[in-house]
């Protein structure tokens, strides 16, 4: 998540140089650098990502079991077993949503809201391929639907 924020903000900054009337070519020439290496450290990160799950057997049945959902890739399934442990220490759904922090909690208000208290990375690693989902898949589709008219703040429009 963080090389991708990097990578995002080094391509914006070419961007801006790029278009600068008076562009240094310098400058320039070292910002095209710098996104080359990081294009080429991201994927020996990924390369070696793989080596280490593939030589652990159990962590690979899990990713595969991951991946076997549509529109999960290699690196999303990496950072939700990574982030909790293998799913070693959760034995139940309950205990999955609540750590992902999806678990409704009823306010002093009396409404509820998605909790928010836990791990923040793997509700922002999902939201992709959960809107993904939700354009691309008819079931999920008209699941999404018939919520979207309580929602205030619509994931997709």
């Amino acid at each position: 998540m963080g090389l991708s924020l990097s990578l995002g903000l080094l391509t914006d900054r070419q961007g801006a140089i790029d278009s600068d009337v008076y562009g240094n070519t310098q400058t320039l020439k070292r910002h095209r650098n710098r996104l080359k290496l990081l294009n080429v450290q991201i994927k020996m990160i990924e390369q070696e990502m793989k080596e280490i799950i593939f030589k652990n057997e159990v962590l690979k049945r899990k990713i595969d079991y991951l991946r076997s959902i549509p529109g999960v890739s290699f690196i999303l399934a990496a950072t939700v077993v990574g982030e909790i442990l293998g799913f070693g220490s959760i034995v139940n759904t309950k205990q999955h949503t609540s750590y992902a922090s999806f678990d409704i909690v009823l306010k002093e208000s009396g409404k509820t809201r998605i909790s928010k208290r836990k791990d923040s990375h793997i509700r922002a690693v999902l939201l992709m391929p959960s809107m993904t989902g939700i354009c691309c898949n008819t079931t999920l589709k008209q699941f999404y639907d018939r919520f979207k008219p309580k929602k205030e703040k619509q994931l997709v429009p």
